[in-house]
């Protein structure tokens, strides 16, 4: 039996300019690693799914300057760090669901609203390809 593809849930709108970049970054990195999946979706029960002692998610985040790899939802709005995802829904119930320990370790591969898709690409992808 193979090993089972890591699932990357894809965070955004397709149909908001403002927060389209993840979905769009997913789609260039798609056909890139024949053992990842990327799932968009736009509901955070969605990745108790996983059922992975990972949960890896692409989103597009304020205060950073470049593609990002956060580890932990415990980071996304402490004291003094600039980071937050786009949808702050999202960063609350993930920090409830990785309290509670619903969530295997989080890992949030955070790209820049407005930043390049191709640069954007490339960056996530260089983030995936060392964390195999």
């Amino acid at each position: 039996m193979g090993k089972a593809k890591k699932i990357v849930f894809v965070f955004g709108n397709r149909l908001e300019e403002s927060d389209s970049i993840a979905p769009r970054v997913a789609d260039r990195l798609r056909g890139k690693f024949s053992d990842i999946e990327f799932r968009e979706t736009d509901e955070p029960a969605d990745l108790l799914e996983a059922k992975s002692r990972e949960t890896w998610i692409l989103d597009a985040a304020d205060g950073i300057q470049k593609v990002t790899l956060i580890e932990g939802a415990e980071k996304l709005l402490a004291a003094g760090a600039p980071v937050s995802l786009h949808d702050f829904d999202l960063q609350f119930e993930l920090q409830l669901l990785q309290k509670i320990g619903a969530l295997g370790k989080l890992k949030i591969i955070a790209i820049p609203c407005g930043y390049n898709i191709e640069k954007a690409a490339a960056e996530a992808g260089a983030i995936l390809a060392k964390n195999k």
